[in-house]
Order: structure tokens, then sequence, then C-alpha cells
């Protein structure tokens, strides 16, 4: 665990841009810049939005946004500036990425809910269409989205799309919300977090500053604490990793006509790849982002030993019943000393991934998808102590996706009733070989 708490200021380029986008000249001459292969609001539509709802975001606004923000530069890129610069290999180089392509899937009034963007030098973020909430809603560094079909995407994470909509839809509707991150306090009454300086500082690392370089006089601190991803490991259910599952009639059809190894045995594989346990696999057989013969048979394992009437089958998907005891499959099975279901609670997720343990997380139905949080980043704002968190999600599907995501931050009250969310979401913790 890593707390933060000095550090230079961004880069003048970034304030200088970012802070023109919040007036129309400036914002006039940065649209002027094209992108290709991107899906948005017409200009048209947008500037109407804009007119009629002060909160909302359009696409052109979030590309400004996401190229202006620096991110870490990839290893061989950070090397080649290095030695060209004859700096110590320590310090870290940021900059700024391209736009690859960009996606705003609309909600109420063809208004977009949130901004997909994929960068050119791999990476992504979602940038909020709605100014009340976070600016940055999820990224990564190095994976992507999908953006061709929502089929393509791990259903962990059409979940967490659908709880993102559900919020946005929630105070359109109610003008006079109250949004509350976790902690005390509204974020709106006494921290602008679209701030060029507080925007930046939502896709830090442990080498990026968090003193706020736009409040001159100084005065307090925010922490920051990351741990994780502890995971190496970016499995799949198909190809390599489906081997050993049962052949299946579909069209078209699947990987060597077999069905998929399902989010159960890739979640749970990859907790027991982490652990190296139990004993009786060679992990040194399973690779990081490929599926062998060892990994398919370990995932096939994990499956059957769930009771058959638990298990489903289909050209789709493969589940596990949420009737099954999941827990005493790592107990009983797989010689774990320690497993234990419960409602998704994120200080327990914390206290297990600072014990470098990684959690289950699963949504709600009879057949809910399962994935792995390994990891998180937690600002705390210290003038008014509320909590900014993101958790790091593993969705098991080859690595597409994988990122920090906003995750159990947010309350809205309105007429007095609070409304929280992500309460449907389920885990597994205390995992303890």
């Amino acid at each position: 665990m890593k707390i933060i708490t000095t550090p230079p200021p961004p880069p003048r380029k970034y304030l200088d841009i970012l802070s023109g986008y919040f007036t129309k000249q400036v914002f006039g001459l940065l649209c002027l810049i094209t992108f290709s292969c991107q899906e948005f609001e017409p200009i048209e539509l947008a500037a109407d939005l804009e007119k009629n709802d002060i909160h909302y975001i359009d696409i052109e606004k979030a590309r400004i946004i996401a190229t202006t923000i620096e991110f870490p530069l990839h290893t061989s890129e950070k090397q080649s500036q290095l030695k060209s610069t004859k700096v110590n290999f320590d310090v870290e180089i940021f900059g700024n990425k391209n736009v690859k392509e960009s996606k705003s899937p609309l909600g109420k009034g063809d208004k977009a809910l949130y901004h997909i963007i994929n960068y050119e030098e791999g990476g992504f973020i979602i940038i909020s269409a709605d100014d009340r909430l976070v600016p940055v809603l999820a990224f990564s560094f190095d994976n992507e989205i999908p953006l061709s079909a929502e089929d393509d995407l791990p259903e962990g994470l059409i979940d967490w799309f659908s709880t993102q909509e559900e919020i946005i839809e929630l105070i359109r509707d109610n003008p006079d919300a109250e949004i509350n991150l976790e902690g005390v306090g509204s974020p709106s009454s006494s921290i602008n977090l679209w701030d060029p300086c507080a925007i930046q500082r939502q896709v830090a690392t442990e080498n990026m500053s968090l003193t706020d370089p736009c409040d001159p006089g100084g005065g307090c601190e925010d922490q920051f604490t990351q741990v994780g991803p502890l995971m190496n490991t970016t499995w799949g259910e198909s190809c390599g990793y489906n081997q050993f599952m049962p052949l299946i009639q579909c069209s078209p059809q699947l990987c060597s006509g077999r069905a998929y190894s399902g989010s159960t045995s890739v979640a749970y594989g990859q907790i027991m790849k982490y652990h190296s346990h139990p004993n009786f696999y060679n992990y040194n057989n399973m690779l990081p982002n490929t599926g062998t013969i060892e990994t398919a048979t370990m995932m096939s394992d994990i499956l059957n030993a769930f009771p058959a009437q638990h298990r489903l089958i289909t050209c789709f998907a493969t589940h596990v019943s949420q009737e099954a005891n999941f827990p005493i499959v790592l107990t009983n099975t797989f010689n774990y000393s320690s497993a234990q279901k419960g409602s998704f609670n994120s200080i327990t997720v914390r206290n297990n991934l600072n014990q470098n343990r990684p959690v289950i997380l699963f949504g709600t139905g009879a057949f809910g998808r399962m994935w792995v949080t390994d990891g998180y980043q937690r600002t705390v704002f210290c003038e008014t102590g509320t909590t900014h968190l993101k958790l790091h999600m593993n969705w098991g599907w080859d690595g597409d996706g994988n990122g920090f995501f906003n995750f159990d931050n947010w309350s809205v009250t309105i007429d007095g009733i609070t409304y929280s969310f992500n309460n449907n979401t389920f885990m597994i913790f205390n995992i303890i070989p």
C-alpha cells in the first residue's frame, strides 16, 4: 500500500488547455480536432442538449478531457525518452494519449449517459455525461473496451454500465437531488471535481502529485492510496480455456465445438493461480494470458465441483446457480482454510486487498456473473473528508475492460429518501489457502 501526499504540479500545458475547456472561445477552437471511427451525438443535437441542460457534457468536451489528461507512458516508450534525456530510470514519465475510437451510449431524450474512449496507445477512459458526477467513471492504462457490440462485453461490465445509467437517469429526473460521495458532504458543495487539477488526480498513480497546484495558498493535502492490481492473469472462457468442457452444438460454432468454461471457473481459477493453491496443479504450466491444458483442466475441475443441479450450460454462457454453496467448494474441494460469502461491502473488500487477498464479486439473479477485484485506488479529499473509491476489476474476459471502476461510491438523496447503488452485488471474501 502506498500513500502519496507530496508532488509537483501537473504540466502547465494540461492546465492551460483543460481550463480553456470551460470557455466557449477556446472550446470552439479545440472542437476542430478530428478523430476517426467514433460514435457521438450530432453537433446540432449536442448544442441543443447543452443549452437545455447546464449539467450536460457532450462528446467534444469529453474528448478534450481525455486528450489532456496525462498518463504514465508504456515501458518501451518511457525508456527511450529517459535514455534520450539521460534521466534516472526511477523517474516516471507522463504524457498525453490520442483518441482511437469512442462511443456514447444514449439514454432518455437521446442524451449521452457517458462517453467510452479507447486510446491509440492503449488504455481507455469513461467520462460522465453529467457534471454532477465525478468526471472519470473508470479508466485503464493498458486495456480497451470493445465498442463493436454489447455482446462483446463481459456481463459484469454490462451490469456496471447499467448501474451508471440508473444513477445518471435518476439525477436527471430529479434536478434537486443531493449527490453524496462516500464520507461526509456533497462534492458539489465544497470541491469541484471537474476542476482541471481534480480531473488529473482522478487517474492518479503512485508517483503522481495530489497537492493541488490550483490552490497557490497551499493548505491541506489529499491522501491517495493504491493497492494492486494483485493478479497478473487475464484469462477468458473460450479458446484454450474450454478444452475439457462438454461438446455443444451451437450456431455459430463455439471454439473447439465446446461450451464456455464459465465466469465462475475463470474467477475461481485466477484466484487459485494467484495463491498457487491447492498444490495438486502445476501452476508453472499456467500462462498469464493464454489458455493451456493445465489451466483448462483446473477450470473443468472447478465447474464439476458444483452439483449438477446448480450448473447450466448453453450456447451463450456457462453458469453456476446462486443457490450453490460457493465458499464450501473452495474449503472442501480445493482445501482452502477460509472462504466466506456476503453482501458487498467496500470496507471489507479494501481490508482483504490490503492483506493481498483478491475478492470475488457477483451479481444477483438465478445465474449471476462472477469477476474478481484485485486492487483499488482511494482518495480522501482533505477539505471535506469525502472519499473517492475505484476498484480494479478483472472481468475474466481475456483482459477486455479490465481497469479501475467507480464502485459503491455514491448515494443520491431525493425528498429525504437516500438511494444507494450496488446493493445487489455479493462477494466471496477472506479467501485464504
